[in-house]
């Protein structure tokens, strides 16, 4: 095996006694890479039996598994595997490492992974997603192998002091080792790139820093319009009307800010929030998410905002599939002042969210009117949201 030099902090992972070992820790801190390297490690003793996951996956062959076997080769390890769709397997001990999402899109899976027999190590990436502790502990009493070390091992971002998984494992934090590690601490493995965007995040916006790099866990912002205890979770069977709402970078290439894309939908007089797509792309990639989304959530509309992209967006969208139901919106009023009325709506318990959206809610309550950074997920929510539920669409222009 490859000799690859991670942080001495990690080798709390193997060293911990405790059930629960949580990594948290900013973006590009080493800490998935760790947990896989050791996962491998793991597996070449007998007796174990590893579930693997992330809250929402599509497909498994598509996503998380490419990512460990990556990191396979890296460590030039990959031919002591067995691969297949859903489960890697190591040849040498027989000990299986199985990959699953617990929402994919054939139905949240959570019975099906408690009634797994054997499992003795759950990792769990991108904790953060994780909607409820109920729905957590229905997995995590089922990892119960007797003879063995069972662990669970989890890891997140920052998250909002006011999450469940703060509560639990942070400030209650019983049977838990916590390891905290930031992209400082594994700057040698990082590109140049990454690091010239860390130190001008850092000049520019020290709170964005502090969350995104160094995985500092955060309050709601004095000024923010939302707040976290107003955000609900909440979901129904069926919908009666669902828009992908864009609202596009300033820029048309894939150094440009982040192009929000979110999807609403609306059951009654109540609203939902589904995905957020949101993410730095090239016109021609944002449109592919959007038009996915659209076929994906059989959405009535496509809302975007054009004071930004003219008739670009509308172009984009029709070259594509000229089919789609579009609706081009135009700001005439500051972002504040069009975000209000769909606050109101979350202060009356009208809006939910289907899941965590961690980077969306992050923005949300945290998000200074007063600041010039745009909120590029606020203002595809806003969008949404005003189409499906705003009867008069004040500082509109349609």
């Amino acid at each position: 095996m490859n000799e690859i030099e991670l942080h001495h902090k990690f080798r709390k992972i193997g060293e911990a006694k405790d059930r629960y070992i949580y990594l948290s820790g900013g973006r590009g801190s080493g800490k998935s890479f760790a947990v896989a390297l050791f996962v491998a490690h793991l597996s070449y003793h007998p007796g174990h039996k590893i579930l693997f996951t992330r809250y929402t996956i599509t497909s498994a062959s598509k996503s998380i598994i490419p990512e460990f076997v990556e990191k396979l080769k890296i460590c030039e390890i990959e031919n002591d595997f067995h691969i297949t769709k859903d489960a890697i397997i190591n040849k040498a001990s027989g000990t299986e490492i199985l990959f699953s999402g617990i929402k994919t899109s054939s139905g949240n899976q959570t019975a099906n992974l408690k009634s797994l027999q054997g499992i003795t190590t759950w990792v769990y990436e991108e904790f953060e997603e994780h909607p409820n502790e109920e729905s957590f502990d229905t997995i995590d009493l089922s990892i119960r192998k007797q003879g063995i070390q069972n662990r669970v091992i989890l890891i997140s971002n920052a998250l909002h002091k006011g999450s469940w998984q703060y509560e639990r494992f942070f400030k209650q934090g019983e049977n838990t080792t916590h390891i905290h590690t930031t992209y400082e601490d594994n700057k040698k493995n990082l590109n140049d790139q990454f690091l010239r965007m860390a130190e001008f995040t850092k000049e520019t916006n020290l709170a964005k820093y502090s969350r995104n790099f160094l995985g500092e866990h955060y309050e709601d912002d004095d000024e923010a319009l939302w707040t976290w205890d107003i955000i609900k979770r909440g979901t129904v069977e069926q919908y009666d009307r669902i828009v992908v709402a864009i609202d596009p970078a300033v820029t048309s290439n894939k150094n440009s800010d982040l192009t929000g894309i979110v999807v609403v939908g609306k059951a009654g007089n109540k609203g939902y929030v589904l995905e957020d797509k949101s993410g730095t792309y090239s016109p021609n990639e944002w449109a592919n998410v959007a038009l996915s989304l659209y076929r994906k959530w059989k959405a009535d509309r496509v809302v975007g905002e054009v004071n930004n992209g003219g008739d670009m967006i509308e172009a984009i969208i029709r070259q594509a599939d000229n089919s789609v139901s579009y609706k081009a919106v135009r700001a005439t009023r500051g972002k504040a002042v069009r975000a209000e009325p769909i606050v109101s709506l979350y202060e009356q318990g009208l809006i939910y969210h289907t899941t965590n959206f961690p980077e969306l809610e992050l923005q949300m309550t945290t998000w200074n009117p007063t600041h010039k950074e745009s909120p590029d997920r606020i203002d595809a929510l806003v969008w949404g949201f005003t189409e499906l539920m705003l009867k008069h669409n004040t500082g509109w222009v349609i």
